[in-house]
């Protein structure tokens, strides 16, 4: 009898537990805010391969290789390339042929120290070289575009004079500056 007796009892109990009415939460179904996937495609995401501006490249030959040098560009920059065996390689050969060579400490004020840096970054296929001494030069050249260009610049007392020559395929320029 008595395990009736608490039986019922434990039942009563939870039926009464049961029977209790609990608060109901309401959803508001104009709180939720809608998400959509961000575009995989956008128009920055395309200039980063294929120039937008196709004014400026008078042939097709020019502009494919503006897309190969965007392509190469990007891919090379990626964290996948940089960590592979491929981008450690291109690093160490970027940082062995990076070098600068100087002229001993002048002693005296009249004396000239001369520099000359050079430079290579395979990533982008340029080739970099400063002087600076007697005047200051600079050259650069770009493989993939073929373009070179050699700049000669001079500080005479407030007077910098500045000589520069660029040469592509198509063109070769020559240009003659100062400024006081």
């Amino acid at each position: 009898m008595k395990t009736y007796l608490i039986l019922s009892i434990f039942f009563i109990s939870c039926l009464s537990v049961a029977a209790v009415p609990t608060p109901q939460t309401q959803l508001d179904i104009y709180a939720v805010l809608p998400v959509s996937p961000e575009p995989v495609v956008t128009p920055e995401s395309i200039a980063k391969f294929i120039p937008t501006d196709s004014s400026s490249y008078t042939d097709e030959e020019k502009w494919i290789r503006q897309v190969g040098k965007r392509t190469i560009k990007a891919i090379t920059k990626s964290d996948f390339v940089k960590k592979s065996s491929l981008g450690k390689t291109a690093d160490s050969i970027k940082e062995s042929t990076s070098t600068e060579i100087k002229s001993s400490t002048p002693t005296h004020s009249n004396e000239i120290q001369h520099k000359v840096k050079f430079s290579f970054d395979p990533y982008n296929a340029e080739a970099r070289m400063r002087y600076s001494g007697f005047f200051n030069c600079s050259a650069f050249y770009d493989a993939f575009d073929g373009d070179l260009k050699v700049e000669l610049s001079e500080q005479i007392d407030d007077t910098s004079i500045k000589i520069q020559h660029s040469t592509s395929e198509q063109n070769s320029t020559l240009l003659l500056g100062w400024t006081w």
